[in-house]
């Protein structure tokens, strides 16, 4: 979802790319993008509480580890599922 998120009168960022957040426990706010200024420096943005905020990078590296460790956890447990011996009684 491309466009101008307007932050100043001089200043306006375009959205360049935008992803979903997986939060542990948390329900909402996961939405957040890339965006890009007209003089090409980028930055990323989230949502708090419904409210746009700035993300780090070394939250959305936690945010990668958190996700990639969740991911390997559903992996094993459909492997586990597709090896499942049906026990008839």
């Amino acid at each position: 979802m491309q466009g101008w998120t307007t932050l100043t009168k001089e200043n306006k960022l375009k959205k360049i790319h935008e992803f979903r957040v997986l939060h542990d426990g948390w329900e909402t706010d996961n939405a957040a993008w890339v965006s890009q200024d007209a003089l090409g420096k980028r930055k990323l943005e989230t949502t708090n509480h419904g409210q746009k905020c700035e993300m780090g990078k070394k939250t959305l590296f936690e945010k990668i580890a958190e996700t990639e460790t969740s991911l390997n956890a559903l992996k094993k447990a459909a492997e586990l599922m597709r090896s499942n011996v049906e026990v008839r009684g």
